[in-house]
């Protein structure tokens, strides 16, 4: 196909789309903050840090069983993600993704933030610049149609990007958002050993990079990667009531993707914020009392 005809087919999809009524007309269904629209033009986040704080992330959905069980997760641990969608699962007539745009549309409910994974989740460092331009346009048009908005935050599948897809992203002051703590949680396997190499990847960078935390890539698209999550979660709960006894700065897990914004990011601080870290311990006097056994079964 030529690159003329490309950007001329995304552009009938990208008006087609917008002829099609929102379920929602009177109002979005996610917030521009949701959307990252605050986070516009920070090029790229990887998620290096010096503090002992985490983002979590979650790649690939929505998945029409795994992604409710993870809200259910998460809604259990208080915690508040990043997702980042392909968006050809809104556009699909397969019967696996006929609840997709409702199944988003409750991720966006339960307050957790939304981003683009491309449209069709392919690398896009092999991709020409009109068939990047057809993947960014197709994909916003979907998420127009889902969430009133599309967002400002983007992660190429598999991480795959070129100077091409840069200079788009760049032009349309979206943050790329990478990661430093992957889990290759894509290979099946079993949960706890998602869970071990969560906390192997932490040692790793802390070791090599001086990095204690950062933002964590996961799938809520496999049964094995939702039970990692819980996983993690629980030891990081135990391993912050070691830390507390020992006097060591907490694990902190934040709700977005803020902390390693801005000149004064709380990810790049020299030293803990006193202040959140008193809130944290506060919150934990209760729940580490008498821990100490349940840790020691749970710790990796």
């Amino acid at each position: 196909m030529s690159p003329r005809f490309l950007v001329l087919c995304a552009a009938l999809v990208a008006g087609v789309l917008a002829l099609v009524p929102h379920t929602h007309a009177d109002r979005p269904v996610a917030t521009l903050a949701q959307l990252g629209h605050g986070l516009s033009g920070q090029g790229e986040l990887i998620g290096n840090t010096p503090r002992r704080i985490l983002h979590f992330t979650f790649d690939d959905g929505p998945h029409e069983r795994e992604t409710p069980r993870l809200l259910a997760a998460l809604d259990r641990f208080g915690v508040k993600a990043t997702f980042f969608f392909s968006a050809s699962r809104f556009a699909s007539g397969e019967k696996r993704n006929a609840r997709a745009s409702e199944i988003a549309r409750q991720v966006a409910a339960r307050g957790h933030a939304i981003g683009s994974h491309s449209f069709d989740h392919v690398p896009m460092a092999r991709l020409s610049p009109p068939e990047l331009r057809e993947q960014l346009a197709r994909a916003d048009a979907m998420f127009e149609r889902v969430f009133g908005a599309r967002p400002h935050i983007f992660r190429p599948p598999k991480g795959s990007r070129n100077n091409a897809l840069r200079a788009m992203l760049k032009e349309r002051r979206d943050t790329t958002v990478m990661w430093n703590v992957g889990l290759a949680d894509w290979v099946k396997r079993p949960a706890r050993e998602v869970r071990e190499t969560f906390f192997k990847v932490l040692s790793r960078n802390e070791t090599r990079d001086g990095d204690r935390g950062g933002i964590v890539l996961l799938h809520d698209t496999h049964s094995w990667s939702v039970d990692a999550f819980v996983l993690i979660m629980e030891a990081l709960r135990a391993r912050n009531c070691e830390l507390m006894a020992s006097g060591e700065e907490l694990y902190e897990v934040v709700d977005s993707l803020e902390p390693w914004v801005g000149k004064g990011a709380l990810a790049r601080a020299k030293a803990p914020d006193a202040k959140r870290q008193r809130t944290l311990r506060a919150r934990l006097v209760q729940r580490c009392s008498g821990s100490s056994s349940k840790a020691a079964r749970v710790m990796p």
